[in-house]
């Protein structure tokens, strides 16, 4: 519904995150489509939002994965959550990196 996509918007600009720019569905405006469909248009630059559209598949398939063989080797405490950390690091160019630096610096 809209009052969740409004919540999600404000969360967003509240947090400021750099790099943000100017959008079809700016966050720093009333929403004027539902939660999804602004996800949608923002997946091919921001990682959370692609989050929504793929069912959250690189955080069950990659994130779940490297927890689980973190606690199958045995690591225990903070050092399964690292594993999946450095897995995503690993896999994936930061997109907060890419807005506010470019790609070749979210590469290195």
């Amino acid at each position: 519904n809209m009052d969740d996509t409004s919540t999600v918007f404000e969360a967003i600009a509240t947090a400021a995150p750099g790099g943000l720019g100017e959008a079809a569905n700016d966050v720093r405006q009333e929403p004027k489509v539902h939660l999804l469909e602004a996800m949608r248009e923002a997946a091919d630059r921001d990682m959370i939002a692609r989050q929504y559209v793929t069912g959250f598949a690189d955080v069950f398939g990659v994130g779940l994965a490297a927890l689980e063989a973190a606690l199958a080797r045995g690591e225990s405490g903070m050092w399964p959550t690292v594993f999946a950390y450095m897995a995503f690091l690993a896999g994936f160019p930061d997109s907060h990196v890419v807005r506010k630096h470019g790609a070749e610096a979210a590469h290195q």
